[in-house]
C-alpha cells in the first residue's frame, strides 16, 4: 500500500476510465486509486474490475445508484481514513480529460509535506 490515494468518482466513464487509471499509475512516486462507482449502466465497473487483475493498488466501491459527487468524495475519504492513507487527492474526470489533473498530481508528489490546493 502506498501512502497516497486518488479518489475518482465515476458514472458512465467506460470511454475514459482505463486511460485515466493508467495515467495515474504512470506517476512516480506511486499512488493508489479508489474508484467510487455509481452503478453506471455502461459497464464502467466491469472495466475497473478487469484492471484490478493488473493493478493490485486499484480499489473500487460500487454504490447502488447515482448518488452524486459530494457523497462519492465523502465515501472515499472515509475509506481512505479507515485504510490509513497519509495523503488523499480528489481526482475529477473532467480535469483528467483536460490533462490538468496529471500535472497537479506531479506537483503534489513533490510537496506532500505541505497542504496543496489546486486553482486550475
Amino acid at each position: 500500500m502506498n501512502d497516497r490515494l486518488v479518489i475518482i468518482p465515476t458514472y458512465n466513464e467506460k470511454e475514459n476510465i482505463e486511460n485515466i487509471i493508467r495515467c495515474v499509475f504512470s506517476l512516480k512516486p506511486a499512488f493508489d486509486i479508489l474508484i467510487i462507482e455509481d452503478n453506471s449502466p455502461d459497464g464502467t465497473a466491469g472495466i475497473v474490475k478487469t484492471l484490478q487483475k493488473e493493478f493490485t493498488n486499484l480499489h473500487i466501491i460500487e454504490r447502488k445508484g447515482k448518488l452524486g459527487l459530494g457523497t462519492a468524495y465523502i465515501c472515499g475519504f472515509k475509506w481512505a481514513i479507515e485504510h490509513k492513507y497519509d495523503f488523499i487527492f480528489e481526482g475529477t474526470l473532467f480535469l483528467f480529460k483536460a490533462n490538468k489533473e496529471k500535472s497537479f498530481l506531479k506537483k503534489a508528489n513533490k510537496q506532500t509535506s505541505n497542504p496543496i490546493e489546486s486553482k486550475d
